[in-house]
């Protein structure tokens, strides 16, 4: 026999690429094996060889070197005409986690080269392992998914089902004790038939079953001092002592809590973080306490959101031009607030605390900096440059509050106010001048003479300008105003005005006396108008246009108008205080019924005997 030569090496090669293929071993027509036919063809030379021959295969995980795969096959192979086919059979195992594998042939002796890769067809021995999947392995974890299921025999499922939430139809009866399974039926809108005997206790609150016959709200006694509330829970404080009622932490949209006395000593329903309850169909009893010692308030140019700050209470937002209030962050000492164009970034401050930013419209807030005594806030249009007027000091700043820089020597500042672009600036004080600054309040002039200023406005440009003067239980000053960016003023109306809110280009007014009416102006401040009842108005601001208007009375509400300032009316709902400082407290023999509204908002649906005290 002549050698077989290199070239005859890679033809024979080629052809194993083209022929190679798998078919079911012979004698296993109904079943499937690991063996598989394997044909070829063979050259002696540049002949076709016949003959016998010895051929040995192994398989290698990589196409040059690597790993032996298994065991090595090796058998006697009749050629005719250089066609040869033999059965191999390499088990089970090399194929299961479908890694690339080459053969490499041997054919007396001599290695042919190069390898050639095994294509998918060998792959099919792995099918026949699906057969264990009935088994369901801990090595079949996660292997099958939904799509993989489209029924399965219940007398094939055992141990314990960890949701059958959906299930749609159970056929067998479920045999715990004699009560027919037509009451039970799932919510999803499943059929149960057979019968659900039910013969053993159900421990817990019940409060994850539903449609069961008397299970829709739950009433608990209470023979202690304290208890936290949970959702759809009716509870009767039956105790020598009031009984503390903490409304649910978690709650959801619709649910209810209702409480009752029994007991002498009454109850009271706690409030937690951020929560509050509305009381729209009481009267004014005991600690009424929507009248808020109000700072201040700022708008939006659109006047769509709004911020005001209590002083001794919390900070106040609204996304529909008041006619709804959220509480944020913590109660301080709130004494100014001011806002960007948008309503997004917002800057509060406390009389001898921080002073705190909000880039999320109030949602949340990061103290900045020790601000002493913050008297005023005021912010460009895009909330970069703010500007704080501090008793004794004015601060800027340039980074939205990150940082702050001192500007100012000693004055009793009171008021501040900023253009758009934070360029021009204008401040006041009780017993001082008015002072500009064109440079963003790296410089300041001294402007008229010194009064008892208290509120300044500014229009966009700052160009028109606005100050209220006087000493509260004096009978007053003025309001002055300036055409050309404070280098003068005319006096224009006599009183206190301890607030005072342009639209952006100046013509539109708005302040209050105190105590006096709400006045608004259409012409710059020449003439006024009075709107409104008397009351102690302390803090004004206006949209951009000039329509919306917001504003606050000291120890008061909150009130706004929507047609420049000729109507206006309350937005503050009557309800407890925000947060845990909140409550309502009954007598024996009285009800409440609550229901959560969202937003951490509570609202009384009724009430019976004695009506509560709210605070």
């Amino acid at each position: 026999m002549k050698p077989i030569t290199f070239f005859a090496h890679r033809v024979l090669l080629a052809s194993f690429a083209a022929l190679l293929f798998v078919v079911i071993a012979a004698g296993s027509a109904n079943a499937q094996t690991n063996a598989f036919t394997f044909q070829g063809r063979l050259n002696d030379t540049s002949l076709p060889a016949s003959g016998t021959y010895t051929m040995k295969f192994v398989l290698y995980d990589d196409p040059a070197k690597g790993n032996q795969i298994g065991s090595a096959q090796t058998s006697l192979v009749t050629v005719t005409n250089g066609i040869f086919t033999t059965v191999l059979d390499f088990g089970e195992t090399p194929f299961v986690d479908g890694q690339a594998l080459w053969m490499e042939v041997i054919v007396n002796t001599i290695n042919l080269s190069p390898r050639q890769q095994v294509t998918s067809a060998p792959y099919a021995i792995r099918t026949k392992g699906a057969a264990r999947a009935d088994s369901m392995s801990a090595a079949c974890t996660l292997c099958i998914t939904d799509a993989h299921i489209s029924g399965i025999a219940g007398s094939k499922v055992t141990g314990s089902v960890a949701n059958a939430t959906n299930a749609g139809t159970a056929l067998d009866s479920l045999n715990l004790g004699g009560v027919p399974a037509s009451g039970y039926l799932p919510t999803t809108g499943g059929t149960v038939t057979g019968s659900l005997n039910v013969g053993g206790v159900l421990s817990g609150d019940g409060s994850g079953l539903t449609n069961l016959p008397g299970a829709g709200f739950i009433w608990q006694e209470i023979l202690g001092p304290a208890y936290l509330a949970q959702p759809n829970h009716g509870y009767v404080a039956n105790f020598a002592a009031p009984v503390t009622i903490t409304l649910p932490t978690t709650i959801n949209v619709g649910d209810t809590v209702r409480v009752s006395g029994a007991g002498t000593g009454g109850w009271k329903i706690a409030q937690n973080a951020g929560q509050r309850i509305l009381t729209p169909n009481f009267t004014a009893v005991g600690n009424w306490t929507d009248n808020k010692n109000w700072g201040a308030v700022a708008s939006s140019s659109d006047g769509t959101k709004l911020v005001a700050v209590v002083n001794g209470g919390f900070i106040y937002t609204s996304t529909d031009s008041g006619a709804s209030w959220v509480g944020r962050e913590s109660s301080r000492a709130w004494t100014a607030v001011a806002s960007s164009a948008d309503g997004t970034k917002l800057v509060a401050g406390v009389a001898g605390g921080f002073i705190y930013t909000s880039i999320d419209s109030g949602l949340t807030w990061t103290q900045r900096f020790v601000s002493a005594q913050t008297r005023a806030l005021a912010s460009s249009a895009d909330g970069v440059k703010l500007v704080a007027v501090i008793f004794g000091n004015i601060y800027t700043s340039i980074d939205s509050g990150v940082t702050w820089t001192l500007r100012s020597t000693f004055q009793d500042w009171q008021g501040v106010a900023s253009s758009d672009d934070g360029t021009k600036l204008v401040a006041a004080g009780t017993n001082s001048q008015i002072y500009t600054s064109t440079d963003s309040g790296v410089t300041w002039t001294p402007r008229d003479s010194a009064r008892q200023w208290w509120s300044i406005a500014s229009s966009s440009n700052g160009n028109k300008l606005f100050a209220g003067s006087g000493q509260i239980g004096t009978g007053g000053d003025q309001l002055y105003t300036s055409t050309d960016s404070g280098l003068t003023w005319t006096p224009r109306r006599p009183g206190v005005y301890h607030g005072v809110a342009s639209s952006a280009d100046g013509t539109k007014l708005v302040t209050g006396y105190t105590p006096g009416s709400i006045y608004t102006s259409t012409d710059s401040g020449v003439t006024w108008t009075s709107r409104d009842s008397i009351r102690n108005w302390w803090s004004f601001a206006s949209s951009a246009d000039g329509v919306k208007l917001v504003g606050v009375v000291q120890n008061g509400l909150i009130y706004r108008s929507s047609d420049s300032g000729l109507t206006w009316t309350t937005t503050s709902p009557k309800g407890t205080s925000y947060g845990t400082d909140g409550y309502i407290t009954g007598v024996q023999y009285s009800a409440v019924e609550l229901q959560y509204i969202g937003g951490g908002n509570f609202m009384v649906l009724s009430s019976y005997g004695t009506q509560p005290i709210v605070n």
